[in-house]
């Protein structure tokens, strides 16, 4: 917020406008954030069994790369949204547990079995392996595990007319295609 309110200072005082976009994790094929790899290695390599904090009720919202640069363009190019903020995402985010069954549904890979686990005993685990280094996961990540993180693109799709082109699943499943290649298709 703090960045901004600089953007839009910046803006009154040398008539550079500005508008801010705050768009959910990028998503796409080549991004390597941890988290998402380790969901295409599981996607990949289905374990037996799968952990889900809070029983995978939370919901984590994703921007594609592509749906992130028409955001972009769109905020450049619109006339009267100088000093404006837009949130961008995904639409139509699914909890955890439905995203992992419908990415396995379309890449015809057996569901683990989904197992519920509290909120607080999966951060505290988590916690402790990333203070051994045996985690990827950093505690941003862990923390949130049991948190909806689903922004309101309402005004984005009113003032610049975005519309996000990929849903979450699209652009996993993208990227999984983009790692694994044609060796596995997806249906």
């Amino acid at each position: 917020m703090e960045a901004e309110a600089l953007c839009v200072q910046y803006w009154k005082e040398h008539g550079l406008e500005t508008v801010s976009l705050r768009p959910s994790t990028l998503v796409g094929p080549g991004i390597n954030e941890p988290t998402f790899v380790l969901l295409l290695k599981q996607l990949k390599n289905p374990p037996p069994f799968m952990p889900l904090p809070a029983g995978g009720r939370s919901r984590f919202q994703m921007t594609a790369v592509s749906d992130c640069v028409e955001a972009c363009l769109l905020a450049a190019e619109k006339p009267g949204v100088g000093g404006e903020a837009f949130n961008i995402g995904a639409e139509g985010t699914l909890s955890m547990r439905e995203q992992i069954e419908a990415l396995m549904h379309r890449i015809n890979k057996p569901v683990p079995r989904l197992i519920s686990v509290p909120a607080g005993l999966a951060k505290r685990a988590l916690r402790l392996l990333y203070r051994l280094g045996l985690s990827q996961l950093e505690p941003d990540h862990f923390n949130l595990l049991d948190t909806d993180m689903v922004m309101d693109g309402a005004k984005a799709k009113r003032l610049l007319g975005f519309i996000p082109r990929q849903s979450n699943l699209d652009m996993i499943l993208e990227s999984y295609q983009f790692l694994y290649g044609d060796k596995e298709k997806s249906g």
